[in-house]
């Protein structure tokens, strides 16, 4: 198993990046403009319980789309 932060992988992003960008396109029709960043939560769970919480504001942008 690997920690939270190792499982948002390249391949994740950029699948996450395109979510966002459809979105963010379909919203801006509708709504103007709108900014935005990914955050990434990750959470250590033991025995079903939450053992500890990381939160990473910004941790990756739409440049991560190289990888």
């Amino acid at each position: 198993m690997v920690s939270g932060e190792q499982a948002v992988t390249p391949k994740k992003r950029r699948l996450i990046i395109r979510a966002a960008e459809k979105y963010m396109l379909d919203y801006r029709e509708k709504n103007g403009e709108i900014g935005g960043r990914f955050d990434v939560c990750a959470v250590t769970l033991e025995n079903g319980k939450v053992k500890n919480a990381s939160y990473y504001k910004g941790a990756f942008d739409a440049s991560d789309t190289h990888y």
